[in-house]
């Protein structure tokens, strides 16, 4: 099984863009086994404050947060971008699902899973935790688009911290897929993936 990645920017909006996703839409490219529309989210930026509202396909709870942005902070990943791995389409075909890629804005992380294509009813979640797993939230992952012919289905999720992270402090994820009464999980080999609020480097004004 041969497919190409995207290519993944942040627009103007801060959503994540991918390449293929707008080729895909322009061709009209769809599938008898997969979800064939797009729920499309919107995030606004005042000057200090970052206000999202987000509303599954699966649930009819709006999951509402605001957020304080601590602009000498950043959030970065402990682990290597999954798509630029050599071992990310072994991974994919072994575990049926895998993170694809992940970008920041602000305090908020948004990535994009793949999973395996085997029918049209399927559940895909990203689990996380601040506090070492001594308790974990589960959000849902929205349907993207397909590659590979259809044998692949792209899911994009998006994860605001709700409070004033300080540094040092770590956010833990992994992925879950469940299909046909199953459940299958990348969780970066048993490490699970790490994103840690760092002390960013000062900036040098010119003068």
């Amino acid at each position: 099984m041969s497919f190409a990645f995207s290519e993944f920017w942040l627009d103007s909006n801060a959503n994540l863009v991918m390449k293929d996703q707008a080729e895909g839409e322009e061709n009209g490219e769809k599938s008898p086994t997969s979800p064939n529309s797009l729920a499309r989210r919107k995030v606004q930026f005042a000057e200090n404050l970052v206000s999202i509202k987000m509303i599954t396909p699966h649930s009819s709870e709006e999951n509402m947060s605001m957020i304080k942005l601590d602009r000498q902070n950043v959030l970065k990943c402990d682990f290597e971008q999954p798509s630029s791995r050599e071992d990310f389409k072994s991974r994919l075909k072994k575990q049926k699902v895998c993170l694809e890629n992940v970008a920041f804005s602000g305090y908020a992380l948004t990535g994009t899973i793949l999973v395996e294509n085997i029918e049209f009813c399927k559940d895909v979640t990203v689990r996380y935790s601040m506090d070492e797993w001594r308790t974990f939230t589960d959000v849902w992952a929205d349907y993207v688009n397909q590659l590979a012919g259809g044998t692949l289905d792209r899911f994009q999720f998006r994860i605001s911290i709700t409070q004033n992270i300080e540094v040092g402090s770590k956010l833990e994820f992994s992925v879950r897929f469940c299909v046909r009464s199953k459940e299958y999980w990348d969780n970066n080999y048993c490490r699970n993936y790490i994103v840690e609020c760092k002390k960013s480097a000062p900036q040098i004004k010119g003068k």
